[in-house]
């Protein structure tokens, strides 16, 4: 009886293996309980704070891959290029993309670029972004409306999925200007000039020539090449190399083309490296525009001595008969300097007379003073000086006061201001249309001035006009003006109609041993 009620209390004292965790109720951790007060379920996360992982969350739930298809512009011209952008969004990496584009004769696709990928956060998940980016060029005019991209994409496991858009692209494609040639739709180009090796220049030493286009719109291989308008008689022009380059920026397309040349001066003196001018088309502005990079003229040294040259007797006769009148007309170029240096030294005494007798005659108090001191007022050199320069200045010949007023506005720097304030002068000098286009404006100035060259001045003003509004650079204004100086410049000997005699004109005298 004892042995049976021993084994009876041992049976209540251990518990049954299928009863350590009766009816679900929360399983204790880290063993089993102590003796003295029952353990609590514990909060939290165990085993030093760390959180145990659950079966369902230890593989996350993923999400359908999908596309992003964005274009640069919905309208465009015939052969304008577009960029079509294709974003590929999936959980994971890949191991394989294959685009699937529209196929379309009016439209062509070239792929720009490698694909790129990155990763990013949205919507609380993580996701996988591959870019690509194509190159849509329209071949035609009218609407155009292609099917939808699709993508054949293969996971880093093997599966294969295909992914599409389930839109249609729709294009409104608008006909070029059969005026425009050649035709190059951009929003925008850029040109410059650099010369390497010209510290000094030498008769059959070679320098360098770098010509760099920038456009918007276009790559740098459609660009056009400038090797057709450099060419030059009094150099010679090779061609070194070509670089071209084709970037997305912002979702454009910018091209860069690089020329270098190599150009040899063909003799010692000024030679001249041409203008060269692109026209392209304005597609956000609807317009046509010239980028240029003006004109350079460079001085080369000669390495060979200079030959004497002797001088015909008839040259020697005709320059020293223009020798002499250019000498008497300098002559009275310096007596009216000296004049008017000695009037300005008058002028001065005789306001500084008024000053003394204005101080003498208000220490009187009389009505004959009072009328005096009013008079010498009325006589102020100060007061009425700018009002005589001005009458003096508009009694001037038309092609004199031109020239003041060009020398007027020579200290502005800035092209912008330097053309605003010889439109205010021309206007109040001239009474001339100042607010006229450029193009129009030459004309009129070449008409002020008779021995202005209409060709050189509309020339010049339409490469201000370059500089100011179609996106071009004057490398050196100074340089500008003085040719534009040099066109507008008086000619005194056309006043005093002194007409120089060309070479080999008039009669010629005979030689002093004729030969045989």
């Amino acid at each position: 009886m004892k042995t049976l009620l021993r084994y009876l209390c041992l049976f209540l004292l251990l518990p049954l293996p299928a009863m350590a965790n009766p009816w679900g109720q929360q399983p204790w951790y880290g063993g089993y309980p102590g003796q003295g007060q029952p353990q609590q379920p514990q909060y939290g996360w165990p085993y030093g704070g760390q959180r145990p992982v659950a079966p369902a969350s230890r593989k996350p739930k993923g999400f359908e891959p999908y596309l992003e298809v964005t274009a640069s512009d919905v309208q465009a011209f015939v052969h304008q290029n577009l960029v079509v952008g294709v974003e590929v969004v999936t959980p994971g990496n890949l191991k394989k993309i294959a685009t699937q584009l529209p196929k379309s004769e009016a439209v062509i696709f070239r792929q720009l670029g490698q694909p790129t990928a990155e990763a990013r956060k949205k919507g609380g998940r993580q996701e996988i972004v591959n870019r690509l980016y194509y190159q849509l060029t329209p071949l035609q005019e009218g609407l155009i409306k292609l099917p939808p991209i699709s993508v054949e994409i293969t996971t880093e496991s093997g599966e294969t999925q295909r992914v599409n858009t389930h839109k249609n692209i729709h294009l409104k494609v608008y006909p070029p200007d059969p005026t425009v040639r050649p035709w190059l739709p951009l929003k925008q180009l850029q040109m410059s000039a650099a010369i390497h090796g010209d510290e000094k220049i030498t008769h059959g030493k070679p320098i360098t020539l770098e010509i760099t286009q920038q456009a918007i719109g276009m790559t740098g291989a459609q660009l056009p090449s400038p090797l057709g308008q450099l060419r030059a008689k009094d150099h010679k022009l090779y061609r070194e190399g070509t670089e071209t380059t084709a970037e997305i920026e912002e979702g454009e397309l910018v091209g860069t083309r690089v020329d270098r040349f190599t150009l040899v001066p063909q003799q010692g003196g000024r030679f001249e490296i041409p203008a060269v001018i692109t026209s392209w088309w304005n597609v956000k502005k609807w317009r046509l525009e010239q980028s240029i990079i003006p004109k350079r003229i460079l001085q080369a040294a000669s390495n060979t001595q200079a030959q004497q040259v002797t001088t015909p007797l008839t040259e020697v006769t005709v320059k020293e008969q223009v020798t002499t009148t250019r000498d008497r007309l300098i002559g009275l170029i310096a007596l009216a300097f000296v004049l008017g240096l000695s009037s300005r030294w008058l002028l001065r005494k005789l306001d500084a007379l008024r000053q003394w007798a204005r101080l003498q005659l208000g220490r009187q108090h009389n009505p004959i003073s009072t009328l005096f001191f009013h008079l010498l007022g009325l006589l102020s050199m100060r007061r009425h000086g700018h009002r005589l320069r001005r009458g003096m200045v508009n009694l001037l010949p038309r092609p004199i006061r031109l020239w003041w007023c060009v020398r007027a506005a020579d200290g502005e720097n800035d092209p912008e201001d330097w053309l605003a304030l010889l439109r205010f002068l021309l206007k109040r000098r001239l009474d001339l249309n100042a607010q006229e286009p450029l193009s129009q404006l030459a004309e009129s100035l070449a008409l002020q001035h008779p021995g202005a060259d209409r060709k050189v001045m509309h020339k010049l003003l339409i490469e201000l006009e370059s500089a100011m509004y179609g996106g071009g650079s004057m490398q050196n204004f100074t340089q500008w003006k003085q040719r534009f100086k040099q066109q507008i410049r008086p000619h005194p000997m056309a006043w005093l109609r002194i007409r120089l005699p060309q070479r080999g004109g008039g009669e010629k005298l005979q030689q002093l041993n004729p030969s045989p």
